[in-house]
């Protein structure tokens, strides 16, 4: 699904989230932009946010997320950071990344994919505009 899409960074992560009926929480790990601590998505979808600093096993076993949102890249982390942190505690679920446009997506989704193969990855990008 390396899909291009042009949005404000809320309706991107909506337009990510699962519509599938057994798929029903996300997970979306922000970077600086200050967001609503939970929010009811798409078709009742349940939302929640919290920073890189806060994944952890409670958080997972608390919120059970079917899908996890961030960025490809901030100042603090990358997606392959996070990538091992999530199957280090045992996450086996969705992890889609937002990013802009870059030169070859297809080699990042290839490079998470084989480097942690227990999750499902696939890379959003964005249009420049």
């Amino acid at each position: 699904m390396t899909g291009s899409q042009s949005a404000t960074p809320l309706c991107v992560f909506a337009s990510a989230l699962p519509t599938e009926p057994a798929l029903r929480k996300s997970l979306v790990i922000k970077s600086r932009q200050p967001l609503p601590a939970a929010l009811r998505g798409p078709d009742g979808n349940e939302v929640s946010f919290a920073t890189f600093a806060m994944v952890d096993g409670e958080l997972l076993a608390r919120l059970g997320p079917d899908v996890v949102l961030a960025p490809l890249m901030t100042s603090s982390f990358d997606v392959l950071d996070l990538a091992l942190r999530l199957v280090t505690l045992g996450y086996r679920g969705t992890l889609r990344a937002v990013t802009r446009k870059i030169p070859n997506p297809r080699l990042v989704e290839h490079e998470i994919a084989s480097a942690y193969p227990e999750l499902s990855f696939e890379l959003i990008v964005l249009d420049a505009d």
